[in-house]
């Protein structure tokens, strides 16, 4: 795990942006007949609730980084659940179809965050995928996060900086991890 202090630059709302939870694994289920269906369960979802799955790209000292957001750290980030978004759409938006995309922007672009990323075999070779999972919001005061720390914050492992190579960020992106 590796905290990044970064500021969110975009959101990708055309692939992503919410799904629907297993209530058992939180794997995302299937709409199938009107019917939410778990694959891994394998069993149908009574009261599906919207959970956030946002993509977003962040950066610090000028280096980007694609980040996933799921559900709890979206929550602790913009202060609103998926389900209470989409009501409060129904109030303040109703006319408008990019009222949540225009909502998360202007909640999250250009927000400061301490984000604790963490970097698996998912983001390791052969897959090599350049988004990393956020794991937990830890605030947007630096000072405060050092002094409360309990988790690594190295930025110049090897792993990373071949990770940051291959993902075309370039050597220079070891400094974007704390």
């Amino acid at each position: 795990m590796y905290n990044t202090d970064a500021t969110i630059v975009d959101i990708d709302m055309v692939n992503d942006g919410k799904y629907v939870p297993c209530t058992t694994c939180r794997k995302k289920e299937t709409l199938i007949n009107g019917h939410y269906f778990c694959e891994a369960c394998q069993r149908h979802v009574i009261n599906p609730r919207q959970a956030y799955k946002l993509v977003v790209r962040a950066t610090d000292k000028e280096e980007d980084i694609g980040c996933v957001i799921f559900n709890d750290v979206a929550i602790a980030l913009i202060g609103i659940t998926g389900d209470d978004l989409i009501m409060k759409s129904f109030e303040q938006g109703a006319d408008d179809p990019d009222w949540i995309r225009e909502f998360l922007i202007e909640n999250l672009s250009g927000w400061r965050a301490i984000l604790r990323i963490k970097i698996d075999s998912y983001n390791l070779s052969p897959n090599l995928a350049c988004r990393f999972i956020v794991s937990k919001f830890l605030g947007d005061d630096i000072i405060m996060v050092e002094k409360n720390k309990n988790t690594s914050n190295l930025g110049a492992s090897t792993v990373l900086a071949t990770y940051a190579t291959d993902c075309g960020f370039g050597e220079e992106a070891n400094d974007f991890f704390l």
